[in-house]
């Protein structure tokens, strides 16, 4: 249900926030759905219009990607797997490129990110 509404408004943060709930209050790992969160996160994930799959829509025709909310999910799993270099990476283009609005949040992030690396 999550999934499909994302498909038909990917840049709908609550759908993202939604998500989210569901995986943690069943404790399930936010990499259970990397897969995806990848199509929305990726722009040049339009080959995967051509596989069906119904676990994991894919975005809508004339859906704005990249999708923040999806990096930001991306960047989090990431995050929670040890990888945060590559969240860093993700928190990096929200701060200059897809979420410049909130550039001082992402570059907290990045700060945080790096000091639990050190």
């Amino acid at each position: 249900f999550v999934k499909e509404n994302i498909s038909l408004a990917a840049n709908n943060p609550s759908a993202w926030n939604y998500l989210r709930g569901i995986l943690d209050i069943n404790d399930l790992p936010y990499s259970r759905v990397e897969d995806f969160v990848r199509m929305y996160a990726d722009a040049s994930e339009d080959a995967t219009r051509d596989v069906v799959d119904l676990e994991n829509p894919p975005p809508s025709e004339g859906a704005e990607l990249p999708c923040p909310a999806a990096i930001e999910f991306l960047a989090d799993i990431h995050e929670k797997e040890g990888r945060i270099l590559e969240a860093t990476e993700l928190w990096r283009s929200l701060a200059d490129e897809h979420d410049t609005i909130r550039k001082k949040y992402w570059e907290f992030r990045i700060r945080e990110g790096l000091k639990s690396v050190k």
